[in-house]
């Protein structure tokens, strides 16, 4: 007699065996344990047979596939019999913000914005950072350059309002070298600094506007620095 064993935590048909023969009752077949003398039913790709309460059924084997929570992003590899969660994709989320609209996964608008904003910030401070040329020198313009020109400034303005002259004073080029400059330099190089700096915010907030007013996510890809 033909008997099909099935496992006992999942009811998942294992195999068909030859039934033993009792060995107190010759002729007479004993039945295993989780096993049945009904046939399962043919599985297709993606089901299994199981054997519950009684009764053989087909059901979904998702097994070892991967899904993603569309809610929440998070990764499920399947390791339990059954169908998939309704909410539960077999499409990666490729960003970290992507939002699942019913059939893919697309980052909102707002976001590209807020992305686009950072990135023109970011460039923003990196233009500062590479500083600006004064009277054919290159010079630095960022906080550190901008803090001690107006510290000189200061200085300057102190020695003023004694009566007594303003001292020559080193700095320091972005080439490691230095120059000499007299107070009227100092004032100079001030203001140059200053229009860079306020040059490089300036077209931050020409670029802000452009992103506020972009209106596809191919206007965002056309906003940048340069």
């Amino acid at each position: 007699m033909i008997v099909y064993d099935y496992k006992p935590e999942t009811g998942e048909y294992v195999a068909s065996i030859e039934a033993p023969e009792s060995p107190l009752e010759p002729g007479v077949c004993l039945l295993p344990a989780h096993s049945t003398t009904d046939e399962p039913p043919a599985a297709g790709p993606g089901y299994v047979a199981v054997y519950r309460d009684g009764a053989w059924s087909l059901v979904e084997d998702h097994r070892g596939e991967v899904r993603y929570d569309t809610a929440t992003r998070e990764r499920h590899e399947i390791k339990e019999l059954g169908p998939v969660p309704a909410e539960w994709t077999a499409v990666p989320p490729e960003d970290g913000e992507a939002v699942w609209d019913g059939t893919k996964w697309s980052v909102p608008f707002d976001v590209l914005k807020e992305r686009k904003k950072r990135e023109i910030t970011a460039a923003r401070n990196a233009a500062i950072a590479a500083g600006t040329t004064w009277r054919t020198h290159a010079v630095d313009a960022d906080e550190d350059a901008q803090r001690a020109v107006s510290a000189q400034i200061v200085k300057s303005m102190a020695y003023q309002q004694m009566g007594r002259p303003v001292p020559d004073t080193p700095w320091r080029l972005r080439d490691g070298s230095y120059v000499t400059l007299s107070d009227a330099d100092v004032w100079d190089l001030s203001q140059t600094i200053e229009a860079h700096v306020s040059g490089c915010y300036a077209r931050e907030a020409a670029l802000a506007a452009q992103i506020e007013a972009a209106e596809t996510p191919e206007d965002l890809n056309a906003i940048c620095w340069e």
